[in-house]
């Protein structure tokens, strides 16, 4: 019987294993990467394609093309798109980022051919209704207004557009000037050229039925819909100088920090050690930052670094809010942690508490299909496979003390960061 008043031993952790999957074409060419687990008769089927911001022509076309997709067909309204979803207890959205598009459907499996066809239907068959367009720019140019009040997002957006530039995927962000510029036609043209066969495949996770590939085949893999696999874009980035600079935001009560720099992606032969040295500084709830300038100063509620990997850049970025009195402050104790980290060894109590944390974290990524199918698709969008998540977890075992004050001195040097100070 199980004794909750004592405390279950500490242990090392075990063998770390990757759930297995399996890869599959459909008659048009399309991969379909199926990872089948779980107990329960629930599925989740991602179509993927290479539709996110880096490629739009246009400001706000990728996201608002995905966000617009189940806005009504040349079968459907957005109403009963929404009643049909509805109707056999599912889930169906669409969405961008910076690099991709993604078209997801959640569905019992009894409903998934069901569900796969009104996916097939809002994939192909989107016709982007001006009403639809225009309440859509009404809600999201509200949202903009709320957001340009909080000194986090102007933080936040501004870092981004000084270390990439603003003409950059990574650096631009919306602006109130840009919704005059969203066109039905200017859609359907960004639709019609990343929305195909050649530019897409699909992963699906759960306790997936045995018919899932003849579904997907019978909606998605016909000649119907076909196209090129898309040209490669490249984006110079322009950003700005090292340096500090101050965003003013009039009667602010708190200024927010982001400092950081452009890094690498995670096929960079450092980025997985450098994961390690994140965690260890800023990473966690039990980081150097938090510990010092949270819990010994009193400075901040919170305060994070990370080590980003977009498909094309990465960053490295230490983010925090502060009281505008001990903004300052906040700043020089955030250099003297680096300074420690660039100089002096880890402790071996200390390192073994971030790998021990970094080590059940790797758990959680991989702790069921549908976690571990997203885990997956980070790996095959940056053109890496599951060795990757093996070298992963001995870099976090076997990673050297003096790794991680020579990583430190080599990729986070102060006079290399561009500095944002959000308030007033």
């Amino acid at each position: 019987m199980l004794n909750r008043t004592k405390q279950p031993p500490i242990r090392e952790l075990g063998t770390f294993k990757l759930p297995p999957y399996t890869i599959y074409r459909l008659d048009n060419n399309i991969p379909v990467i199926l990872f089948s687990a779980g107990e329960q008769e629930v599925s989740k089927v991602d179509l993927v394609l290479k539709a996110g911001s880096w490629h739009q022509p246009a400001p706000m076309a990728a996201s608002s093309v995905a966000s617009l997709l189940t806005a009504g067909t040349s079968s459907h309204t957005s109403h009963q798109i929404a009643s049909q979803t509805d109707f056999y207890g599912a889930h169906l959205v669409s969405s961008a980022n910076r690099d991709t598009a993604t078209v997801t459907a959640f569905s019992l499996n009894k409903y998934l051919d069901q569900m796969v066809a009104l996916m097939e239907e809002v994939v192909k068959k989107a016709t982007f209704p001006q009403e639809e367009i225009d309440n859509y720019l009404r809600e999201q140019e509200h949202r903009l207004r709320v957001n340009e009040q909080r000194v986090d997002y102007l933080a936040r957006t501004r870092f981004n557009s000084y270390l990439f530039g603003e003409q950059h995927p990574y650096g631009n962000f919306t602006k109130e000037e840009h919704f005059r510029n969203v066109e039905p036609e200017t859609l359907r043209r960004f639709h019609a050229n990343y929305y195909h066969a050649g530019n897409s495949y699909f992963l699906a996770s759960g306790k997936l039925p045995a018919g899932l590939l003849p579904i997907l085949n019978k909606h998605f893999g016909g000649g119907d819909w076909e196209g090129a696999t898309v040209k490669q874009e490249n984006h110079r980035i322009a950003g700005m100088a090292p340096g500090s600079y101050r965003i003013q935001k009039k009667d602010a009560v708190q200024s927010a920090i982001r400092m950081g720099k452009v890094l690498f992606t995670r096929t960079h032969p450092d980025y997985q050690a450098m994961k390690v040295v994140n965690t260890l500084f800023g990473g966690y709830f039990g980081s150097r930052l938090m510990k010092n300038i949270r819990e010994d100063k009193g400075y901040t509620y919170g305060i994070h670094s990370s080590v980003q990997s977009m498909l094309h850049e990465g960053l490295f970025t230490i983010a925090a809010e502060t009281g505008k009195e001990v903004t300052g402050k906040a700043i020089e104790e955030i250099f003297i942690e680096l300074e420690k980290l660039q100089n002096d060894l880890v402790g071996a109590g200390e390192l073994e508490t971030v790998k021990s944390y970094l080590l059940g974290n790797v758990l959680k990524m991989v702790d069921g299909a549908f976690s571990a199918g997203d885990f997956f698709r980070t790996l095959y969008d940056a053109g890496l496979d599951e060795q990757y998540f093996y070298d992963f977890i001995d870099t976090i075992k076997n990673i050297k003390v003096t790794e991680i004050r020579d990583l430190a001195q080599k990729h986070l040097k102060k006079e290399d960061f561009i500095q944002i100070i959000a308030g007033s």
